[in-house]
């Protein structure tokens, strides 16, 4: 997934490692389907809130950041939780089924120790 020689921003590491899970999606502007993503990701964020972070990562402008996870495809989506690479799909998807993997794969941060 990650070359040796690539550094990943602190602030993205952070994400990364906490107990929220983190939604790390790779768009680009000119991106059809990842304009049909966006208002499924903006719903999703309302109603899960603190529940997850999402971190919207535009190609054309962080491409050092997309290399470092090899993304060659978009949208492509990562889901992390505690540092662990938990989920990822290339693609467009439904928010009933973004929504139906983030409540199975993750657990909630209070029951994280």
């Amino acid at each position: 997934m990650k070359k040796k020689s690539m550094e990943l921003p602190a602030s993205i590491e952070a994400y990364i490692n906490a107990k929220t899970p983190l939604l790390l999606v790779f768009h680009a502007q000119w991106c059809q389907p990842c304009k049909g993503l966006t208002p499924i990701l903006t719903d999703l964020s309302k109603q899960m809130g603190d529940g997850i972070l999402i971190q919207k990562i535009d190609v054309d402008r962080e491409k050092n950041i997309s290399d470092y996870f090899g993304v060659k495809s978009m949208p492509t989506l990562f889901l992390f939780q505690q540092g662990e690479l938990i989920w990822k799909h290339v693609g467009i998807i439904t928010k009933s089924s973004l929504e139906q993997v983030i409540k199975t794969k993750t657990v909630k941060p209070y029951l994280l120790k």
